[in-house]
């Protein structure tokens, strides 16, 4: 009788959530899941680390030629509207854009609506390393969605700075896409 008492819903319920985050917790932390993956949470609270970026304008139809996340660094505004003219979009407006340089984050092809990418103004720089940090939308797992190809891009216009490579972050601190410097420059 005291064993059934033991294992009663509600009684313990607060047992079971303690276990099962824990049992998660440990999962999350283990060195297997990101190897070599470091803390970049850091490289945006530090104040000699903080750069600020603007994202100009995002699209869900960017063209992208394959499925992969990628960026592409593009020198000034005449890069901008080469890559703007080859993909067939237009992010920068009718306008002139201010100086570069400029970066486009995309997340490749997908097999339906639902996603896009919002990147924060808030970067970070260590190293020699540029890292953008951006929230990826993605549909709800059985959700309604359209039914079409898409392939969300963003322009980001970047600080005349240096730096040696260029990282993607998402929401989650997963590296999305990285760039070395002197790599798809146009």
């Amino acid at each position: 009788m005291n064993a059934m008492k033991l294992f009663t819903p509600g009684r313990n319920a607060g047992l079971c959530a303690a276990l099962s985050t824990l049992l998660l917790t440990a999962c999350s932390t283990s060195s297997r899941w990101v190897p070599d993956m470091p803390d970049f949470s850091s490289w945006f609270s530090a104040k000699e680390n903080q750069v600020i970026v603007s994202e100009v304008d995002s699209d869900s139809y960017c063209n992208a030629p394959g499925d992969a996340s990628a960026l592409t660094l593009l020198a000034d505004s005449a890069a901008v509207k080469a890559w703007e003219a080859s993909r067939g979009v237009s992010l920068s407006g009718e306008g002139e854009l201010p100086a570069g340089p400029y970066v486009v984050v995309d997340l490749g092809q997908r097999s339906s609506g639902g996603y896009g990418i919002a990147v924060s103004r808030q970067a970070g720089l260590k190293d020699d390393i540029l890292v953008l940090r951006a929230t990826v939308f993605e549909p709800s797992p059985g959700g309604m969605s359209t039914q079409a190809i898409t392939s969300p891009c963003s322009l980001v216009r970047l600080p005349q700075m240096s730096f040696a490579s260029l990282r993607l972050i998402d929401q989650t601190g997963k590296v999305r896409a990285s760039l070395q410097q002197g790599n798809k420059v146009q």
